[in-house]
């Protein structure tokens, strides 16, 4: 299946995950906005009710009962306008609120029906309170109250968890449908990311065809010439063709043992020899072998070996591998004349290789993908250069098995700038 199709898949398979959501929010807010409503019903007539008892209380089957008012969505003030004490009020309300099983915590407050103002009040968890405690628990319960017509207030602090408490199912088939939502994100960015493997693989066994194609064809040409007519070639010519031979078979020797590099890398049979390794020293080595290569288009290397503690523990042999590679990808990436500056320099606890160039430089989508095993960086369909795409994943390795770090900074025809940490000895 090409990419592109899988990618209109993954999206109409989003989207309509995304749909039934957005439905299962829609209708999880309808059963709670009913929820509530059905408790505000059944508090206003449990309210009614205690309204109701006062007056009996009082002797009095005449007196209207005014409109309970919500003061807020978990607050309702009752106008009762009769003398009462505390522990009627609160009896009362425990027992309708038991009657409509309204079994969440509740604050009762007493006011003054003549001028509104607080005369006392209490918060009532969801329990059932010892013989004794509600005396002790009311504030001012112990202080004369005048006998004089009260009003009273049920707020209950907990309305929301309360009501979400009673819609379990809505909420399992929520959570199970969000926790489905996920699983299906993860697996359609892993299934994306295998597409993207799996065709950078492809793309990595065409590049491996023809990199060892064309140093096996030389090899066969000037074989065969050196054994058919070796007799009638001059000493130049064999010479020539004998170098061939050598440099091809050198050319295959390195691809090949880049491969197994990798492979080795990631089954961790690496075995890296440690020792004190000089990187100035070593860059300055390693700079005169690649000048020879760049050289050939006119190209510089220049050092700037800064670094005063110039001394880390490595391998030397992995260590110049990954200079060299670092030096061949601003090489292969520089469509002019290639100028390359190496420079070290000291941070607090060691030291920095920076490899500089003025090449094409990459935009943000290459940086993050140019560790990625078998990728390689594009300018429009064009493939710059040859390689497998495992040079940089080998760099990055190798650098994380030393304990240190590799960063690039890059823009399009800016050049790009390496820069690897390495603790010193």
């Amino acid at each position: 299946m090409k990419r592109k199709y899988l990618q209109v898949m993954v999206v109409l398979a989003a989207f309509s995950l995304f749909a039934l959501l957005t439905i299962q929010l829609y209708w999880f807010n309808l059963a709670f906005n009913e929820q509530e409503r059905q408790f505000n019903e059944k508090v206003n007539i449990a309210l009614r009710a205690v309204a109701h008892g006062l007056l009996l209380a009082s002797n009095d089957s005449i007196t209207a009962i005014g409109p309970i008012t919500q003061r807020a969505t978990n607050d309702f003030y009752v106008p009762s306008n009769s003398p009462a004490s505390y522990h009627l009020v609160d009896s009362l309300v425990r027992a309708q609120l038991a009657i409509y099983q309204l079994k969440t915590d509740y604050q009762l407050t007493f006011y003054q029906a003549k001028n509104n103002l607080v005369l006392l009040g209490n918060y009532w968890a969801n329990t059932t309170p010892k013989r004794g405690a509600v005396e002790k628990n009311i504030a001012c319960i112990g202080r004369d109250q005048a006998k004089t017509p009260i009003n009273f207030s049920v707020s209950f602090p907990s309305k929301e968890a309360y009501l979400a408490g009673g819609m379990g199912i809505w909420l399992f088939t929520l959570f199970t449908f969000l926790l489905v939502l996920t699983v299906f994100a993860y697996m359609a960015i892993r299934m994306l990311k295998e597409k993207k493997l799996s065709e950078m693989k492809t793309d990595f066994m065409n590049s491996m065809t023809h990199e060892l194609k064309t140093p096996l064809t030389n090899l066969s040409i000037a074989s065969e010439v050196l054994h058919k007519k070796h007799d009638q070639l001059d000493e130049q010519k064999r010479i020539r063709y004998a170098s061939i031979v050598f440099e091809e078979t050198q050319r295959l020797q390195v691809q090949v043992e880049h491969v197994l590099q990798i492979a080795a890398l990631e089954r961790g049979q690496v075995s890296l020899k440690m020792q004190q390794v000089n990187i100035n020293e070593l860059i300055s080595s390693i700079a005169q072998t690649a000048q020879v290569k760049i050289g050939q288009r006119n190209g510089s290397i220049n050092l700037q070996l800064k670094a005063e503690n110039a001394i880390i523990k490595a391998d030397t042999h992995h260590i110049s591998n990954v200079l060299y590679n670092l030096l061949d990808n601003a090489d292969k990436y520089s469509p002019l004349p290639p100028e390359i500056t190496l420079s070290t320099y000291n941070t607090t606890n060691g030291l920095v290789i920076a490899v500089a160039d003025k090449g094409m430089g990459m935009n943000k989508a290459t940086q993050k993908m140019i560790f990625e095993k078998f990728f390689r960086a594009s300018t429009g369909d064009v493939q710059q250069g040859g390689g497998f795409g495992l040079g940089l994943s080998y760099v990055e390795a190798i650098v994380k098995a030393h304990q240190g770090w590799i960063d690039v900074k890059s823009k399009p025809n800016e050049g790009s700038k390496f820069e690897v940490f390495f603790q010193c000895a």
